[in-house]
């Protein structure tokens, strides 16, 4: 019987393209959607919403579906354990530059973004939608492509931006 993990493409005859597995403690988990292209309906028992880019909402409501409003639509979906403090989410865009902007503490890399070392004192996470990343913390570099996920505490994220 094959065999295949959430981080993998299922074979190509299985019909099951994705799984997530959910842990849930005594602590209700929270969900959220971040609307990250075009438009949509969020559509729930209690009524409906329309959702445009870089908008979210908190979803308090179970048995709910979306309808694209655009051509071109999309969402993501977060759900977590996070508290009732959380700063807010959104979307930028990065690209690289011929001459980007120093504005913060200088780099030991070459730098083609206009995004700088920045530190936060909380929970950063950032979900690369499109194309791909190297991020620097400290000294250690990681490379991000579409669909990754990744997030620190307490840290400064150094990115340069990259094709796919």
């Amino acid at each position: 019987m094959p065999v295949f993990r959430s981080d993998q493409a299922p074979p190509d005859w299985c019909e099951l393209r994705s799984f997530e597995v959910i842990d849930l403690a005594n602590n209700q988990a929270r969900e959220r959607l971040l609307m990250t292209l075009g438009t949509i309906q969020l559509i729930h028992s209690g009524g409906s919403v329309v959702l445009k880019e870089s908008q979210f909402i908190d979803l308090a409501v179970d048995g709910w579906w979306l309808k694209a409003c655009s051509p071109r639509a999309q969402i993501v979906h977060l759900s977590g354990r996070w508290g009732d403090d959380v700063a807010g989410c959104g979307i930028f865009h990065v690209s690289n530059h011929e001459n980007p902007a120093h504005v913060g503490d200088p780099v030991s890399y070459p730098k083609t973004t206009s995004v700088d070392p920045h530190y936060h004192d909380c929970d950063e996470y950032w979900i690369v939608l499109k194309g791909g990343c190297t991020t620097v913390c400290r000294s250690a570099r990681s490379r991000r492509r579409s669909s990754s996920c990744g997030g620190r505490r307490s840290v400064a994220w150094r990115t340069r931006s990259s094709k796919p």
